[in-house]
């Protein structure tokens, strides 16, 4: 994965193709079994980091590399693996965006030059509309993982958490109470979903500014709608883990700096108990990558930049990462001031931190 943003660019390239060649070679089917399979995603993980750089669609787009490596036993498909696989589909989505700012021309040689803004209209909105399918999935996927896991996180109590021994930065910015999981494998897929849910929001909102709440919304309700089917007897029961705090509930903020938020909380937790992760065994797909993400999307915070680095710094195998190079694949440039301030699109010149916490 390092390979891919680092070091020397040409042996990163041939790195890469090789592997993309390895996989394609033997195709999804060969990876139903382990240890092939936790190979694979590690590979996957790698390959993918590697397209949102590009920003070019990746052969693991398609549904069977998708669904054949857990054939034989779809149950045991880690979380993360089903928030890759939506993951996946947004370098797909940055090159179809790339086709927008293209020459006329691109789009068909037959129009005339006054039918070319309707037709890239079209292609925006069909393009917006892919997108959102992927939202809903993963809201989809929240509740799930709710309904499954969230009786695992909650509120740490000060009196019971045992310091860890690099443990010494500082409280977040804005006062948040600290995370607990019971797991470091729980923290890291509510990590990841914030990271993809970033990416998903900053592309409506670029694509479809005016239309942006309503789309996300829709997207909640109906995530919600098919949950409360397939889950009604938990969804309907007062247990307190379907109230989803304290994190977000999906839908319930159209800013991406909430998401980011979460997830430096969550780092937070990873740092004081980085151990865990030593010791679990478990596949850790992107380990940095959510933190870069809250990065790019806290850019012009001084404050949580302080806080992230701070972060990073407690622990010497992740100081001084991600510092002066920018935003992670030039996320930077799809973000608009409505995704991070949603409420300056109906208020023009007043800026709100609205959406900033559930």
């Amino acid at each position: 994965m390092v390979s891919s943003v680092q070091g020397d660019r040409i042996a990163a390239i041939f790195h890469l193709k090789a592997i993309g060649n390895i996989l394609t070679l033997c195709g999804p089917e060969a990876f139903q079994r382990q240890p092939l399979r936790n190979a694979f995603e590690a590979a996957r993980a790698t390959l993918l980091l590697a397209s949102l750089f590009s920003r070019k669609r990746t052969f693991l787009e398609d549904r069977r590399w998708q669904n054949a490596p857990y054939a034989l036993d779809p149950s045991a498909t880690p979380q993360q693996s089903h928030l890759l696989n939506i993951l996946v589909t947004i370098p797909g989505f940055l090159q179809d965006i790339a086709r927008i700012d293209e020459p006329t021309q691109d789009f068909d040689d037959r129009l005339v030059d006054s039918a070319v803004p309707h037709e890239k209209s079209v292609y925006q909105a069909d393009l917006c509309t892919r997108i959102a399918a992927q939202l809903e999935k993963l809201y989809r996927w929240r509740w799930n993982w709710q309904c499954r896991f969230g009786q695992y996180v909650a509120i740490a109590n000060p009196k019971r958490q045992p310091e860890s021994p690099n443990s010494d930065f500082t409280n977040t910015p804005s006062g948040f109470s600290r995370l607990q999981f019971d797991r470091a494998t729980y923290a890291d897929d509510i990590a990841l979903y914030n990271a993809i849910l970033i990416w998903l929001l900053a592309l409506v909102w670029k694509l479809q500014p005016f239309e942006a709440t309503s789309i996300i919304n829709e997207c909640a309700q109906r995530a919600t709608a098919l949950s409360a089917s397939s889950l009604s007897s938990l969804i309907s029961s007062p247990s307190p883990a379907m109230a989803f705090e304290p994190l977000c509930h999906p839908g319930a903020v159209h800013s991406i700096r909430a998401p980011a938020i979460e997830i430096c909380r969550v780092f937070e937790w990873k740092c004081r108990h980085y151990e865990q992760h030593d010791a679990s065994g478990n596949q850790t797909c992107l380990y940095l990558f959510p933190l870069g993400m809250a990065r790019s999307a806290l850019d012009a915070d001084p404050d949580w930049h302080s806080w992230i680095d701070s972060l990073l710094d407690s622990n010497p195998n992740t100081a001084s990462y991600g510092r002066n190079r920018g935003s992670v694949a030039g996320f930077s440039s799809y973000v608009t001031r409505h995704a991070l301030y949603p409420d300056t699109l109906r208020v023009p010149g007043k800026m709100y931190q609205a959406g900033d916490s559930c």
